[in-house]
């Protein structure tokens, strides 16, 4: 198995970030995002412009090993979501 890509959304307002969340690779991470964006009832939907999604490091699922990404990885302004459709 490859290694899977650890991302995690940072809100600009808050400064802070979300807890990571593992995929498999960033097409999927964006799409789990967007559906976030999209859906106005989410703190995320309701202010997309607040949040960005990053890559922050990689897991080796065999070894269990977590390689950071140094600096992390921007893949989508939550604003941008509507222009990947």
């Amino acid at each position: 198995m490859a290694m899977l890509k650890l991302c995690s959304i940072h809100d600009t307002k808050s400064e802070g970030w979300m807890n990571p969340l593992v995929f498999q690779a960033n097409a999927q991470a964006v799409r789990s995002f967007a559906d976030a964006v999209r859906n106005k009832e989410s703190d995320i939907g309701k202010h997309p412009e607040d949040y960005h999604l990053y890559v922050i490091g990689e897991f080796d699922p065999h070894s269990g090993v977590v390689v950071p990404c140094e600096p992390v990885v921007h893949l989508i302004h939550g604003a941008n979501v509507e222009s990947i459709e």
